[in-house]
């Protein structure tokens, strides 16, 4: 079955605010009415946030593994 609705993605440089943003963005959708769902990415699944961490952290891994690693996370969460 194929969800709809609407995708928000806001992207910037570490520091920016996004997460700031994300939350207020969510908190007034909610305050309308409008079901809405907050992650991040990688994350927004137990999986994605395990492998969040071992990406994020100190784990010694070439990027293209890192990149693979995080590509698998949209995938779990957008299946």
């Amino acid at each position: 079955m194929m969800r709809t609705g609407k995708l928000i993605v806001l992207e910037g440089i570490d520091g920016s605010g996004k997460s700031t943003q994300a939350v207020e963005a969510a908190e007034y959708l909610r305050s309308r009415g409008q079901p809405t769902l907050l992650v991040r990415e990688p994350g927004g699944s137990a999986l994605a946030e395990e492998i969040r961490q071992q990406v994020l952290g100190s784990w010694d891994m070439s990027r293209a593994t890192k990149a693979s690693l995080m590509r698998a996370t949209g995938h779990n969460l957008f299946a």
